[in-house]
C-alpha cells in the first residue's frame, strides 16, 4: 500500500519538478544541465558560486546513481546465481564482485560504442518494454488461485522499522519511488548533441515522468498481487526479494530464474545511460575549468568521438564507492538515499534562484510554464526541503553501526569536498560556465529586465 500510494504522490511532485526543470531547458539548451540554468538564475553576483554548487552536487549525485544501479544489477547477478544453487549463503562482496563487472562492461560499451548508442537506446527501449509486458503477463496469468488479496494490496498496512510511527515509516518510505522516477534532468545532458534541444529535451522530460509512473505502477501492482507469503519475501536469503516474489507467483525456481533474468537484461541499459549522462556533466565542468585537472579530462577521443577519459574517470569513482557495499546492511539504501539528495538539492540550486529574482534572468523558450510557474516552483521547492531532511534519517530502529543510513555522511562529505575545491581552485581560477555569457548576451540583446546581465 505504502509503495504504491507513495509511487503516485511522489510522480506529482516529480512533475512539478520535470516541468521547471523542462522550462529552464527550453531556455537555456546546455549538457551542463542545472550547473548552467543555476548560473544564470541566480544572476552576475551569484551566478558563478551557485552554479559551482549546483554542478558539482549533480555531477556527485549521478555518481551515486551509476553506484545504485551498479549494486541492483550486481544483486540481480547474485540472486541469479543463487536461484541455481541454493545451497550457496549470500555474502556482500558477491554482489561487490559482481557491482564492478557491470560497471566496467557498461563503461567499455559507453566508450567503444559511441556511435552505436543511438542503435543501442532502441535496443534498450525494446528490452525494457518487452520485459514489462512478458513479466506482467506472466505474472497474471501464472499467479490465478494463489494471488494476495484486495485488502492486502491496497489496505494493509505493516511498519516493521522499529519507529512504531505509520506516517514517519511511509514518508521514508518514498525513497522507492523517489528513485524510480526521479531523473527530470538525464536528458539534458545531450542538449547539445540532438536537434532542436529547445523543443525535444523539455518533450522528453515529460515523455519520461509520464511513461516512468504508468510502467512502474503497472508492474508493482501485477508484482504484489503475486504474493502469497510476505514472510518469506521479507526474509529471502538472495537479498533480492523481487525474485522470491517471482517464485511464488510462477511456482517454479526455474520460472523465477528466467523473470529475474528479463529483469537483469532490461534494468542492464539504464547504467549505460547513467555512465553517459554522469560522464558528460564532469566532460562539462572539466570544459570550464571548475573540475580537477580540466584540461585532461575535457578531451575528446578522436578514434571513439566521446568523452573516453571523464567517462573513465566517472566509472572509476563509481568503483570506490562500491566498497560502502561490503561494510553494510543499509549499503543500497544509502546509495540510493544519496542519490536523491544530491541530484534534488542541485535541482533546487536552478530553481530556488529562479524564483528569488522573480523569473525573470532567463529569455523564455518554447516551453513556458507561463503565469502558473512560479507556483509550480515553490511546491517543487517545499518538497526537496521536505523529503532532503527526512531521507536521511535511520531506516530502522535501534540504530546500530551495520544498519545505520550513511546517506548524510555521503552528502555531507561530498558538500565538504566541493567547498575545499572552491577555495583551492574555485575562486581564482573558475570563471563560469562558457554558456552562461552567451545567456547573459541574449537576454541584454533581448532587452530583459536584469539589465545588470549585460
Amino acid at each position: 500500500m505504502a509503495v504504491l500510494y507513495g509511487l503516485i504522490l511522489i510522480t506529482i511532485f516529480y512533475t512539478l519538478i520535470s516541468a521547471s526543470l523542462a522550462e529552464l531547458v527550453s531556455s537555456i539548451p546546455s549538457s551542463g544541465g542545472v550547473y548552467h540554468w543555476a548560473s544564470v538564475t541566480a544572476g552576475p553576483k551569484y551566478g558563478r558560486v551557485v552554479g559551482w554548487y549546483a554542478g558539482f552536487l549533480n555531477l556527485c549525485g549521478w555518481l551515486l546513481s551509476a553506484a545504485s544501479i551498479s549494486s541492483t544489477l550486481g544483486t540481480e547477478l547474485v540472486a541469479l546465481y543463487q536461484l541455481s544453487h541454493p545451497e550457496v549463503e549470500w555474502k556482500s562482496w558477491q554482489v561487490f564482485i559482481a557491482y564492478q563487472m557491470v560497471n566496467w562492461i557498461c563503461c567499455c560499451i559507453v566508450i567503444f560504442a559511441n556511435r552505436h548508442l543511438p542503435l543501442i537506446n532502441k535496443i534498450a527501449f525494446y528490452l525494457s518494454m518487452g520485459g514489462l509486458f512478458v513479466t506482467i503477463l506472466v505474472l497474471v496469468i501464472m499467479s490465478r488461485g494463489r494471488h494476495a488479496s484486495d485488502n492486502f494490496v491496497w489496505k494493509e498496512y505493516t511498519d516493521l522499522t522499529g519507529w512504531n510511527n505509520d506516517g514517519l515509516c511511509f514518508i521514508l518510505g518514498l525513497i522507492n519511488a523517489a528513485f524510480a522516477v526521479g531523473t527530470p534532468d538525464c536528458q539534458s545532458h545531450v542538449a547539445e548533441e540532438i536537434p532542436e534541444p529547445e523543443k525535444n529535451v523539455p518533450k522528453g522530460i515529460m515523455i519520461q515522468i509520464g511513461t516512468s509512473f504508468i510502467t512502474a505502477f503497472a508492474y508493482l501492482v501485477a508484482l504484489f498481487y503475486s504474493i502469497n507469503d510476505i514472510t518469506l519475501v521479507l526474509d529471502s536469503q538472495s537479498r533480492f526479494p523481487t525474485s522470491e516474489i517471482y517464485r511464488q507467483a510462477t511456482g517454479s525456481t526455474s520460472g523465477a530464474l528466467g523473470l529475474t533474468a528479463v529483469l537483469f537484461l532490461a534494468t542492464f541499459p539504464t547504467l549505460i545511460g547513467t555512465l553517459i549522462t554522469g560522464g558528460r556533466t564532469f566532460w562539462t565542468l572539466s570544459r570550464d575549468n571548475a573540475a580537477p585537472f580540466g584540461d585532461f579530462f575535457t578531451e575528446i577521443s578522436p578514434t571513439f568521438g566521446s568523452p573516453l577519459r571523464a567517462t573513465i574517470a566517472v566509472s572509476a569513482v563509481t568503483t570506490c564507492l562500491g566498497a560502502i557495499q561490503v561494510g553494510s546492511t543499509t549499503a543500497f539504501q544509502a546509495l540510493i538515499g544519496s542519490y536523491i539528495v544530491l541530484s534534488t538539492l542541485s535541482y533546487a540550486g536552478a530553481i530556488l534562484p529562479h524564483v528569488l529574482t522573480g523569473r525573470k534572468t532567463i529569455v523564455p523558450g518554447p516551453f513556458h510554464l507561463g503565469k502558473a510557474g512560479f507556483a509550480i516552483n515553490v511546491i517543487s521547492l517545499l518538497y526537496i526541503a521536505v523529503t532532503v531532511v527526512f531521507f536521511c534519517f535511520p531506516f530502522a530502529m535501534p540504530v546500530e553501526a551495520g544498519n545505520m543510513n550513511y546517506t548524510s555522511v555521503i552528502v555531507s562529505g561530498f558538500v565538504f569536498l566541493i567547498t575545499v575545491w572552491w577555495f583551492v581552485h574555485g575562486t581564482g581560477n573558475y570563471e563560469g560556465p562558457k554558456y552562461y555569457k552567451e545567456a547573459a548576451k541574449k537576454l541584454a540583446d533581448s532587452g530583459s529586465a536584469v539589465s545588470e546581465l549585460e
